[in-house]
């Protein structure tokens, strides 16, 4: 059986453990690569713990398949109003079986439970089976277009589920 949690504090270990993985399997979804994560010394892990940890800041959950971590999402606070979905990956042999739905469905709370209008995510353009979760967890394209930083030859797109929490810009 498959859980998300939130990341606690103390579990750099774990934080660098995934979001390596997710580089190193998916390195066309991410706009960092692994070569750069590679290189960030230790500080820059336990100022990304502590920053995902602080229940004033971010978020990250964590998929597990019993005492296996499986899978990453960040919730990140953007504005007053938008938050983003990032950094989201499933280990391929956990895909399939709820895991991106569950991990994406805990951003989309905790982002209405801090009272956010809206929630943004870019997902790069031809990865139907992330952009078709997105869809079905109310995420609609906007017209934003954008290059991925990691590799400017591919594009990203931006879509966008509006939470109903107060007013927000289109």
């Amino acid at each position: 059986m498959t859980g998300v949690r939130r990341l606690q504090g103390g579990e750099t270990a774990l934080l660098r453990e995934l979001r390596l993985a997710a580089l190193r399997e998916a390195p066309d979804a991410f706009a960092r690569t692994l070569v750069d994560a590679l290189t960030q010394p230790e500080t820059y892990w336990t100022d990304m713990e502590r920053s995902v940890t602080d229940p004033a800041r971010h978020v990250m959950f964590v998929a597990e398949d019993g005492p296996r971590p499986v899978g990453l999402v960040f919730g990140i606070r953007k504005s007053a109003t938008d938050a983003d979905l990032g950094g989201m990956w499933v280990d391929p042999r956990a895909r399939g079986r709820g895991v991106g739905r569950a991990l994406g469905q805990a951003v989309v709370d905790w982002a209405r439970s801090e009272q956010f209008s809206r929630v943004l995510l870019w997902v790069t353009d031809g990865n139907l089976p992330a952009q078709t979760l997105y869809e079905r967890l109310g995420f609609v394209a906007t017209r934003r277009r954008d290059t991925l930083p990691s590799n400017p030859a591919l594009a990203t797109m931006e879509m966008r589920l509006h939470l109903g929490n107060g007013a927000s810009a289109p």
